[in-house]
Parts: structure tokens; sequence; C-alpha cells
């Protein structure tokens, strides 16, 4: 489901965007349409059934400043911890060289409809979701 704030081309940006995530014994990629064994063995043995990559920067996809964008995260991060989840660390790398990396976390076991309400308070357009055993999807936010 488009909204106006999302454009076809922002929606392709977001799906050729590889999301890579350190978790504590390796790093690994989470890219949309695309389906992500490490990540579902971790899952599996962490118990969790889904995970949603999520960051504060460029909030409205507005280029902020990386210290803007840094504070927005920590801000992000505290509610995550607040919320009680675990999460790990990452960055989003989409295929345009001129935007940065956007850091992010991997927020684990967290439900789509929680983890798209985090996002739209710090005004994202939009997640990367990930459900065991499937492909990661990109889900659109309410803003």
């Amino acid at each position: 489901a488009q909204h106006l704030g999302v454009t076809p081309g922002m929606m392709e940006a977001y799906n050729s965007t590889t999301f890579r995530i350190r978790l504590p014994d390796m790093e690994v990629c989470l890219c949309p349409q695309s389906h992500c064994r490490e990540l579902d063995q971790f899952l599996a043995i962490n118990k969790w059934d889904s995970a949603a990559v999520i960051t504060a920067f460029n909030p409205r996809s507005i280029e902020k400043s990386q210290d803007a964008n840094n504070r927005a995260n920590q801000e992000l991060e505290k509610r995550i911890l607040n919320d009680g989840f675990q999460y790990f660390p990452g960055a989003g790398e989409g295929d345009n060289p001129d935007w940065q990396p956007e850091d992010s976390f991997l927020v684990c076991g967290i439900e789509l409809e929680a983890a798209l309400e985090l996002a739209e308070e710090f005004s994202q357009y939009a997640i990367a979701f990930h459900i065991f055993g499937r492909e990661t999807t990109i889900e659109i936010t309410r803003i």
C-alpha cells in the first residue's frame, strides 16, 4: 500500500537497500524480497518469530546532519530498551552512492504493528520486517 509520502522511486530505493546487522557471532545481510537463513537460525535459537530493522536517521527522508541523526538514533535505542526488546546494531546501505548508510537496529521479537508504531514516532516512512521462514519485506508506515 502506497501513501503520499512514499513515491515509487523511494519504494525502489527501499527495496534495493541491504541491511547489514551485527549479531553476536556474525554479520547477516537482509535484502528485501530475499530470504535470510542465517537470521532465521538466529531467531529460532532465541525463540523469536519476527524482527524489524528500524532507524531514526533522516526522518521523512530529509537528510539531516550526522549529529542530528546520531541523537535521534540514541533516542530510538532508549525506546527499544524501555520497551524491553533485545536488539542488535546494523546499517542500511542503499544502491545510491550519494546516500550515506543509515545506522539502524534489528529489533528482535517485535510484532509488525508495534514496529510500525515505533518507526512512526521517529517519522520514518518504512521499516524492513522479517518473519521467520519468509522473505524480508519493506513495510510502509502511516505517517
